[in-house]
This record gives C-alpha cells, structure tokens and sequence, in this order.
C-alpha cells in the first residue's frame, strides 16, 4: 500500500527534496570503466598498493575516517597537478565528502575501509583523474 509514497523522494521540511545517493558501482563495474579509458591493470594495481601503503599509515589492516581524508588531500593535490586551474573544496566540504564515503564505501558497516573497499575508492580517484586528464 505504501509502496507509491516510498517511491517519492523525500520532501524535507524545507520543501526541498532530498535527492537520492548515487549508488556505488561494482568493482566489476570500475574495472571496465578502467579498461575502456586505457587504464593498464597492472598500473590500476600498482596504484591500489601504494595508495594502501600510504594511506595505512598505522598498518591496522584498515583504513579510518582520518586516514582517509589524508588520501583524499593528497588526491586533490595530484587532481591540481593535472588540473591547475581546479579549485580544492573547503576542509568542511571535503570532511563532508570522507564521512559520505565511508559510509557508501564500507560495505559491511564496520566503521572501517578494509582493503578491497579501499581499492574501490581508488579505483574511482582514478577513473576521475584518468577523466579529467583526457578533457585537459
């Protein structure tokens, strides 16, 4: 019965609809976008180990909030070497933009990013670099 009223995007109390998240593909789904920009796999894994190294500084096996929005600083900063002209959002804006990633990225909801959630959002940095590269 409700099932049409579910199916509305959510009306806030501002009046403003609350728009829908943007689903997280499948590493499947990453790896063919991967592909087909010309992206090498052996480049893509290259760069989901050092990104690994890198961001684990504590070596826990997991990647916290923190630490993630270190490699995110340092994805904005590769993104301006390709980009100069691009504006680096607000630290507000960016600690908005990690907790929205773990929470879309940490699939089993354990607070954490274990390795193969972690390599899904590198994979994305990727396609997002790999992108903006080939408009430039």
């Amino acid at each position: 019965m409700g099932s049409a009223a579910s199916s509305q995007p959510k009306v806030e109390e501002t009046g403003q609809t609350t728009p829908k998240p943007i689903p997280i593909p499948t590493s499947a789904e990453i790896d063919l976008a991967l592909k087909h920009l010309g992206v090498p796999e052996r480049d893509v894994k290259a760069a989901c180990e050092s990104a690994w190294k890198e961001t684990d500084k504590d070596n826990s096996g997991f990647v916290e909030k923190a630490e993630l929005s270190k490699c995110l600083e340092r994805v904005f900063k590769e993104i301006q070497g390709v980009q100069p002209d691009i504006t680096i959002p607000a630290k507000e804006q960016r600690e908005a933009g990690v907790t929205d990633a773990m929470k879309d990225l940490d699939r089993n909801k354990n607070g954490k990013l274990e390795r193969d959630e972690f390599d899904v959002f590198v994979k994305m940095m990727l396609i997002m670099v790999k992108t903006m590269a080939d408009v430039s």
